[in-house]
């Protein structure tokens, strides 16, 4: 979902867009104490970081939050 926000809005498709921030806002990207988990980093850099950083450029830079949360995957 998160990769695909930028697609949204230059369809046009500004609804799915904010419905689609909306649910992309709740992922929770905090570290996790659970060592089974892996992660794989090259994922997360083109998928989330990529995303948010794409769909914040793409709709001009108005919504502070998908720049923010692109600062959270980051971290």
């Amino acid at each position: 979902m998160v990769d695909s926000l930028d697609t949204l809005w230059i369809l046009g498709m500004k609804d799915d867009f904010a419905e689609a921030v909306e649910a992309a806002l709740q992922i929770d990207f905090k570290p996790s104490d659970d060592r089974e988990s892996e992660i794989n980093m090259f994922e997360i850099i083109i998928r989330y970081l990529g995303g948010f950083i794409g769909a914040y450029d793409v709709s001009g830079c108005h919504d502070a939050r998908l720049l923010n949360k692109a600062l959270e995957v980051a971290d």
